[in-house]
C-alpha cells in the first residue's frame, strides 16, 4: 500500500513537472519570436534610416507602405514627415478636423484633456492622448497613423500628407514647408516565410 501511495504520488509530480515544462516552452518560444521581430524591426529602421540619409534606397515620406523583408518575415513599412500629420498638441481646429472624426469636437476634448496637465507637459505616447480624447480602439488605430506629437509647428504641409487626408489638407493655408527633417516610422509584420 506504501508502495502504491508512493508511486501515486511520484507520477502526480511527473505530471506536475511535465505541464510546467511545457508551460515554459511556450512562453520561451514567445519570447523568442518577440525578440526575433525586434531585432527585424530594429534592422529595418536601421536601413530606413540610412535611406534617409543618402545611403540606400529611401522609402517615400507621404504613409505609402512599402514591404521590406528580414530574418524569413515581411515588414510593411510607413514613413511619414511628421509635417504632413496632424498635430495632436498644437493643431488649429481646422487642422484637426483632417481627421474625419465624427461626433467629437477633438479640439475642445482635447483642452479638457490637456488642462490638468503643466503647460507644456505631454502625454507619454500620442495613443495615450487619443485615449483621453474619448476615442474608442477603433477609432484610434484608423487615426494613429495620421497623427503626431512631433511636429514643430500645428500647420500641415499638404505635400507631405498620406493620401487620406491630402486632398482636403490642401485647401488649407499652410505656410510649413518641412521637407524630410523629422519622420514618423510605423513598421508591422505581415507575414512569417
Amino acid at each position: 500500500m506504501t508502495t502504491l501511495i508512493g508511486l501515486m504520488l511520484l507520477s502526480g509530480m511527473v505530471v506536475a513537472l511535465q505541464v510546467r515544462t511545457q508551460a515554459g516552452v511556450r512562453v520561451l518560444a514567445r519570447l523568442e519570436a518577440r525578440h526575433v521581430e525586434a531585432m527585424a524591426v530594429t534592422a529595418i529602421l536601421a536601413r530606413t534610416a540610412a535611406g534617409l540619409a543618402g545611403r540606400g534606397p529611401a522609402h517615400p515620406l507621404r504613409g505609402i507602405a512599402t514591404e521590406e523583408s528580414f530574418a524569413g518575415r515581411t515588414f510593411a513599412v510607413r514613413l511619414t514627415d511628421v509635417e504632413g500629420l496632424v498635430d495632436l498638441y498644437l493643431a488649429p481646429p481646422e487642422v484637426l478636423a483632417l481627421l474625419g472624426v465624427p461626433d467629437i469636437d477633438l479640439a475642445a476634448a482635447r483642452e479638457a484633456a490637456l488642462a490638468p496637465l503643466v503647460p507644456g507637459e505631454r502625454f507619454a505616447t500620442k495613443v495615450q492622448l487619443l485615449a483621453r480624447l474619448g476615442l474608442d480602439a477603433q477609432t484610434r488605430a484608423a487615426v494613429a497613423g495620421l497623427t503626431t506629437q512631433s511636429a514643430r509647428t500645428g500647420e500641415i504641409n499638404p505635400t507631405l500628407a498620406p493620401d487620406s487626408i491630402q486632398a482636403i489638407s490642401r485647401s488649407l493655408e499652410a505656410v510649413d514647408l518641412a521637407a524630410g527633417q523629422s519622420a514618423e516610422v510605423d513598421i508591422r509584420p505581415l507575414s512569417v516565410r
